[in-house]
């Protein structure tokens, strides 16, 4: 089932609280605040699987863009903040 409008604010305010307690890279150098910029900017602007191909992101940062634009879909329950909990 499709996300409401509110649902959507409410996992962009819950991914901006995640992003100023989580380190900024991973062990790996993943860049974690990228990644959950690209989610939030997908949540905002309500984009598509296709549309993230279009947002030149890194592998790390696509993977969360792609689900969270899977979860505005309603392809999958699982929530965006929901992965990094």
């Amino acid at each position: 089932m499709k996300p409401t409008a509110e649902q959507i604010a409410e996992q962009i305010t819950a991914l901006r609280e995640l992003r100023g307690r989580l380190q900024s890279h991973t062990l790996f150098g993943d860049d974690n605040h990228a990644a959950i910029d690209a989610a939030v900017l997908v949540l905002e602007q309500r984009l598509t699987e296709d549309d993230c191909d279009c947002l030149g992101l890194d592998v790390y940062e696509s993977i969360c863009a792609v689900q969270a634009a899977q979860w505005v879909a309603g392809v999958t329950d699982e929530t965006p903040a929901g992965g990094w909990m």
